[in-house]
């Protein structure tokens, strides 16, 4: 079976940051955070994504064996999870050059392969009175990101 999930929503509510530098001895040492403004008076940008999954399963009598494919964030859309506040380094890395308030990402492109063995048993009704058939007798998931995409 082939599914797609495409998902959408406004930005999140969230109070925005200023990046204060931190000075001893006049020297820039480290940088904080600091809110600005109104809370919750501005919002992340929308968010969206596609999700791909590819699933296949065998059966028999007794065991289920069901694998898949999925790839997360298809076409790689850079969401927004939230602000922070980050350093400017020098580019020996020795010096604090500047403060800015950054975007932190979401995952990246994100291909995930698993699998899932069930072992058959008896249709039995569960405690909250809904029929149940299988049990998971094991979970495999690996995933890899692709950060430089």
């Amino acid at each position: 079976c082939l599914y797609t999930t495409w998902s959408f929503h406004t930005g999140r509510p969230y109070t925005k940051l200023k990046a204060e530098p931190v000075r001893l001895n006049g020297q820039l040492k480290d940088c904080e955070s600091t809110f600005h403004g109104p809370i919750n008076a501005s919002r992340l940008p929308n968010y969206h994504s596609l999700d791909l999954r590819l699933t296949r399963t065998k059966s028999n009598q007794k065991l289920s064996l069901s694998w898949y494919v999925q790839v997360l964030n298809l076409y790689n859309h850079q969401n927004v999870h939230e602000y922070a506040v980050t350093a400017v380094y020098s580019d020996d890395q020795n010096l604090i050059l500047d403060c800015q308030v950054e975007a932190e990402p979401l995952l990246p492109i994100l291909p995930l392969f698993g699998a899932e063995v069930l072992q058959k048993r008896q249709k039995n009704r569960n405690s909250l009175g809904v029929m149940i058939e299988d049990q998971s007798i094991f979970s495999f998931i690996f995933c890899h990101s692709f950060n430089s995409l």
